[in-house]
């Protein structure tokens, strides 16, 4: 009778343990918390509150933030940097034509014109050209805003192959622009805990 009373006992503890492994291989897998990853580049004056999808930092050194496509992404490279005070004011008509004369100046350089935007930073102007970089066909985009805290402007300048996708690369473009503020803001609590995780894979 006791042995019979063991096994019985035995062979319920085996089944409540198959019972919890079979539960837990259904439970699906969680996903880890997203981190804010702010970026400081105290030259520009300027903080990139979160890592845009589909970008890793490269650097923040210098006076200008780096971002590159993820690598499993279309290539592309982004760099923001912030110009010098400017006394006489900032004129951001006048960059869009320096830089249509840059473009021109290029190998087959092409300009393809620019777009007058509104930003949270106030007017934005979108350009975009195009040449032949050792016989590769480039494409660059190039922002310009005005600084958040200063008489100077934000540049945001992103090159990569042309590849027909051009709508999209704007619209990674002006994402890039909406996590720009001025570095005296006081950075939130996710962004304090998340300061340094954007760090090169």
């Amino acid at each position: 009778m006791t042995g019979t009373l063991i096994n019985a006992q035995n062979f319920a503890r085996l089944a409540l343990s198959s019972v919890l492994l079979l539960t837990l291989l259904a439970c699906p897998e969680s996903e880890p918390p997203t981190v804010l990853r702010s970026v400081d580049s105290p030259e520009a004056g300027i903080r990139l509150t979160d890592l845009p999808e589909g970008f890793r930092l490269v650097s923040s050194d210098g006076g200008e933030i780096v971002l590159e496509r993820k690598p499993e992404l279309p290539p592309g490279t982004a760099v923001i940097a912030a110009t010098e005070e400017q006394d006489s004011g900032v004129n951001l008509f006048k960059a869009v034509n320096d830089q249509k004369e840059d473009i021109e100046s290029r190998p087959e350089g092409k300009f393809q014109g620019q777009t007058e935007l509104g930003s949270h930073l106030g007017p934005a102007y979108l350009t975009r050209g195009r040449w032949s970089d050792n016989g590769a066909e480039t494409e660059e985009m190039r922002l310009f805003a005005l600084h958040p805290t200063g008489n100077r402007m934000v540049v945001i300048t992103y090159t990569y192959a042309v590849s027909g996708d051009t709508k999209d690369r704007a619209s990674q473009a002006m994402e890039i622009l909406g996590f720009i503020e001025g570095l005296d803001a006081e950075p939130t609590e996710d962004e304090e805990e998340g300061a340094g995780e954007g760090a090169p894979a």
